[in-house]
């Protein structure tokens, strides 16, 4: 072995894991003799590794001492041969073998013919696998012959077979063994490269909570493997370790080709992001029948449905189970028994594998729900004289058919009402029947004319009494197009206790200019002043809470001080609440959301509630848009103004008053004592008002709130809102414009209320940021040389909306630029990053109506994915917004789109004209392209002040 050559050495080199030193090694000349008489600095020096880039790189501590190992073991094997007769070559060239690896040699002498008088005769040698993990890594048939073509192509090129060997005291555990034909020289490298098996495979441990929920599931282990092995491309094995196996321990093939820190991470990436578990609780008595997602780590319920199981939904959920529970190795679907408490269990599925098949199946059962669940539907095709008639003449009649369905959990009418309730699949047989009975009635109409009181009154009391008998019833500057902006919305539903909970997001539709989304925090990447709005779909998972919903920002892990937001939730009710804020945001900054609740009862679970509606957008629990209006050593002209104190309202119109040290802003001077705020150059502005309707403290009154913007003393036209306060409840009001404003023009925020107790107010909140009664954002778009398209669009009709999605109506162009309209669609006539903003007066024609009315985008003819929002209408009226920030090309088309689910009375988007007040439109679209200029004449114009 001293006499080994230069190529011996770099195939030992290789064999025992040197193989980037194998270079260094040849150019030092490095035979057997050289070898034998290393020092510690010689070994430094030829362990350095060269990079593929020409760089030298030390060897780490680590693989020094590994060398070192190795090259002590070839010292004594050397040594012991030279004391050996070389009548007994053959053993001494045997592989010193680790304890998992068994040399069968000598016990297979008839595989093996020996030559003493030439090294270079082939013979043969059979290695027992018999470790474990190594086993259950050679049970994969694809990574035998990954390992045969490693050893040919990276150790020598000997014949290699691998057979599986079966234990005579263990018929449940194999071996392996690996039998190598080669030269003796040939046979004992590949020995050494065995023998290192062991530093090949790593090791990644999981103990998580969620990992143990997992390992629950008896076929996790292979699931999880299967996964792995899809989405990692290395080879792994699984083991579960612990008491009662909630260890995971994931054993991965690494060979010096590949970057085990990267691979380490990337296992880590699929075992947190790519596996999933869903579960189904299905409850039933003979009442009702309700499937609910529940969340695996706080058996919260995520959502729910009340199902009308008919023969066909059993058989469509029966083939769904079937279609993923055979012959699938990424995901399985198990019916397990869950404890509701000591007496009572109900049947639940566990879906667990792959995440995209999780939610695949998912999606297909929520669909199925979706189209059996009970739903309230309405008898379109009678007017309500024969409504009454039904209801009257044909009540026999009416509850056999509802007798007939009784076995269908759930389906019932209300005539009288004009509606019913039962499943999509049932709707139209229903119906049928329904109006079948109609058709039998016979129908007579009364011409009137106009009579004498007496006459009138006397044959009115004779109809009363025959019907009652008959039972009738946009060349200085460098122009900045490409801004950061950030659409990202959450799809599940997040619900809280006083316990704050940061708002997370698992949806991004636009994105630039930020880093890696981390869940619930977005860190800024580009620099600058950034205007953010977050809607929240209020509300409670079960539609039976009632309570309030707090929510506020931190920013670097700290509270932003009077932040908050309060809504109230009411049973059955669902509302959006809108958060404003103008940041300035440097490179690395993180915001947060954070939410609490406070029921009025223990059991009602509040939070931000996500609904899949049927042939409409996801309605998400939260939207967050964002967009960058400038950068930092340019900021855009903007003035924030905030109140901490409260403003009750009268009859007379009175401005709203701001503190005077806690405005924030540049270029725009702050408002005057008397609520005013002069402009000091004319421009082009957006306005948001945002503030907390309610009741004085102990009141618990109720009325409306009518506010608006003033310019120059006078209400800008199509801008005014209503805000109905309710038994005290506390509400976010929004009310926003684009202003084309002169210098020195005056800019106010006007209100009046209907009773003296209710108005604007602010509050402190125990452990949490205050709540501002109202906070004023005023901002320049663009500038003289770089005018930047806008609209601001509104309605002057009412808009009726039902279960069909309508097209918003918008008539009245209140100004724009680069940006056209026709009746509903509007065309932005230049490619940019646009804000859009859709606030809508929602409300019923009578103001007692009842019921939910949807609002959502739609772009270049399809709707957009996660732009829906919801709010219900109680007999009152309040604006309901609809935002988002879209990469716009020339030419795109975006409409408005909106729903109704009726209870009671016509629901939608109301115009109303207030006494002494000014018009309210029934719809108001904001959209402006945000662009900026950098230039030092630019920013020398915004420190004026």
């Amino acid at each position: 072995m001293a006499n080994w050559t230069i190529e011996q050495v770099s195939d030992w080199l290789k064999a025992n894991g040197f193989k980037k030193q194998v270079k260094m090694f040849r150019d030092k000349n490095i035979d057997g003799n050289a070898l034998m008489k290393l020092t510690d600095d010689d070994i430094s020096q030829l362990l350095l590794q060269i990079n593929t880039d020409g760089s030298i790189q030390e060897s780490t501590i680590g693989i020094k001492s590994r060398f070192r190992t190795i090259l002590k073991e070839w010292k004594t094997e050397n040594q012991q041969k030279k004391k050996k007769n070389r009548n007994k070559a053959t053993n001494n060239t045997q592989p010193v073998l680790p304890n998992t690896v068994t040399d069968l040699t000598n016990l297979n002498k008839g595989e093996q013919k020996e030559n003493k008088d030439s090294d270079n005769d082939k013979c043969k040698v059979s290695y027992v696998i018999n470790d474990e993990i190594q086993v259950n890594f050679f049970k994969n048939s694809k990574f035998q012959s990954y390992v045969i073509n490693l050893i040919k192509q990276n150790v020598c090129p000997v014949d290699i077979k691998i057979k599986q060997v079966n234990q005579k005291n263990n018929e449940s555990y194999n071996n392996y063994t690996i039998k190598v034909t080669g030269t003796k020289q040939e046979n004992h490298i590949v020995g050494r490269f065995i023998k290192y098996f062991d530093e090949l495979i790593k090791l990644n441990i999981y103990k998580q909570h969620i990992v143990q929920k997992w390992l629950l599931n008896c076929k996790s282990d292979d699931i999880i493997k299967n996964i792995l092995n899809k989405e990692s491309h290395v080879f792994t094995v699984c083991q579960l370790t612990g008491i009662y196996n909630q260890i995971l321990k994931v054993y991965y093939f690494v060979d010096e080709k590949m970057d085990a820190v990267q691979i380490s991470t990337e296992i880590d990436d699929i075992i947190q992001n790519k596996i999933l578990q869903e579960n189904i609780l299905f409850l039933s008595n003979d009442n009702k029948h309700i499937n609910k997602f529940i969340d695996m780590n706080t058996n919260k319920i995520i959502l729910e449905y009340r199902i009308c199981p008919t023969e066909q939904y059993k058989k469509e959920l029966d083939a769904i189970i079937n279609e993923y529970q055979q012959n699938n190795l990424l995901i399985s679907l198990t019916w397990k028994r869950y404890h509701i408490d000591r007496s009572k269990k109900e049947n639940m599925i566990e879906i667990f594998g792959y995440g995209k098949l999780v939610n695949e199946v998912s999606q297909k059962f929520k669909d199925l729900f979706v189209r059996h669940q009970l739903r309230k539907f309405k008898f379109n095709e009678m007017s309500s004289a024969e409504f009454d008639g039904l209801a009257n003449l044909c009540y026999r009649k009416l509850k056999n058919i509802e007798r007939e369905f009784r076995h269908y959990y759930g389906v019932q009418f209300f005539i009288e009402e004009n509606y019913f309730y039962a499943s999509q699949c049932l709707k139209d047989e229903i119906e049928s029947r329904v109006i079948n009975l109609l058709s039998n009635l016979k129908t007579y109409t009364f011409k009137s004319v106009e009579l004498y009181y007496d006459i009138a009154d006397r044959l009115y009391s004779n109809l009363k009494t025959l019907a009652k008998k008959n039972h009738y019833k946009d060349d200085d500057y460098e122009i900045i197009d490409d801004v950061a902006y950030l659409q990202a919305a959450s799809s599940k539903n997040q619900l809280t206790e006083s316990k704050p909970k940061a708002i997370t997001y698992n949806k991004v539709e636009g994105l630039n200019g930020y880093s890696t989304v981390k869940n619930n925090t977005f860190l800024y990447e580009t620099p600058g002043y950034y205007f953010t709005v977050y809607g929240a779909q209020v509300g409670s998972a079960s539609g039976n809470g009632k309570g309030e919903i707090h929510m506020w920002t931190r920013e670097n892990g700290a509270d932003v001080p009077m932040s908050n937001s309060v809504q109230a939730v009411e049973r059955g009710s669902l509302s959006v609440l809108i958060y404003n804020s103008l940041i300035k945001a440097p490179v690395g900054r993180e915001v947060t959301v954070l939410i609490s609740a406070y029921p009025s009862n223990k059991c009602s679970s509040l939070g931000l509630v996500a609904q899949d509606v049927r042939h409409e957008p996801l309605v998400p629990s939260i939207i967050r848009s964002e967009i960058q209006l400038s950068d930092i050593d340019h900021p855009v002209h903007n003035l924030v103004l905030p109140s901490s104190k409260t403003q009750l309202g009268s009859s007379n119109s009175k401005a709203i008053t701001y503190d005077q040290d806690q405005f924030t802003g540049i270029g725009i001077p702050t408002a005057r004592s008397d609520g005013s705020v002069k402009f000091n150059e004319s421009g082009i502005y957006f306005v948001i008002f945002s503030a907390q309707g309610g009741s004085a403290a102990g009141t618990r009154a109720s009325g409306e709130i009518y506010l608006g913007p003033q310019l120059n003393g006078k209400d800008i036209p199509n801008s005014n809102i209503i805000h109905s306060v309710r038994s005290g409840s506390d509400r976010v009001l929004i009310c926003q414009s684009i202003v084309k404003a002169k210098a020195n023009d005056k800019l106010q925020i006007a209100f009046s209320t209907t009773n003296e107790d209710i108005g604007l107010i602010a509050a402190a909140s125990k452990n949490e940021p205050f709540v501002l009664s109202l906070i004023l954002t005023v901002f320049e778009l663009g500038t003289k040389n770089n005018p930047v398209p806008y609209a601001q669009l509104s309605s002057s009709n009412s808009q009726w909306g039902c279960i069909t999605p309508r097209k918003v109506e918008l008539n009245t162009n209140d100004g724009s630029h680069l940006i056209k309209y026709d009746d509903g669609t509007i065309e932005f006539e230049e490619a940019g990053t646009y804000f859009v903003m859709g606030a809508g007066q929602v409300g019923s024609s009578d103001g007692k109506g009842k019921g939910d009315v949807h609002l959502w985008m739609r772009l270049n003819g399809k709707d957009m994915k996660d732009s829906n929002t919801i709010q219900t209408v109680d007999c009152d009226t309040t604006v309901l917004v609809c935002q988002a920030v879209i990469k716009m090309e020339a030419g795109d088309k975006l409409e408005l789109m909106y729903s109704a689910d009726v209870a009671e009375g016509k629901l939608g988007f109301v115009t109303s004209q207030p006494e002494s007040n000014e018009k309210v439109p029934s719809m108001v679209f904001s959209a402006f392209k945000s662009s900026y200029t950098k230039s030092s004449k630019h920013y020398n114009k915004y420190n004026e002040d």
